[in-house]
């Protein structure tokens, strides 16, 4: 069986994943982030992070992102290597 694959918003994060993005990224993860379309059309930005036992995509806040450049990288759902069956966190919510 692989691993667990799950779409989280960053303020939704338990501190031992925080801790982990500190660890992994600790001059920052800005050129980490990858951006794909969501299905209500908005450009969505989130930082792909793999724990022994998880495949996490972090959606990033909207008012925290730094500014992209002009060229267009947005990545489809086809492009998200096996993220495509993700599984939603039990307690996500798209308050915007």
């Amino acid at each position: 069986m692989g691993k667990k694959r799950i779409i989280k918003k960053y303020e939704q994060l338990a501190q031992e994943v925080l801790n982990l993005i500190q660890e992994r990224y600790p001059d920052g993860y800005e050129d980490k982030l990858i951006s794909f379309q969501s299905p209500s059309g908005e450009l969505e930005l989130a930082l792909p992070l793999e724990t022994d036992e998880v495949s996490y995509l972090i959606k990033m806040p909207k008012n925290n992102l730094p500014a992209q450049e002009e060229e267009d990288d947005t990545i489809t759902g086809e492009d998200l290597g096996g993220f495509e069956s993700l599984e939603a966190a039990e307690n996500i919510a798209d308050e915007d």
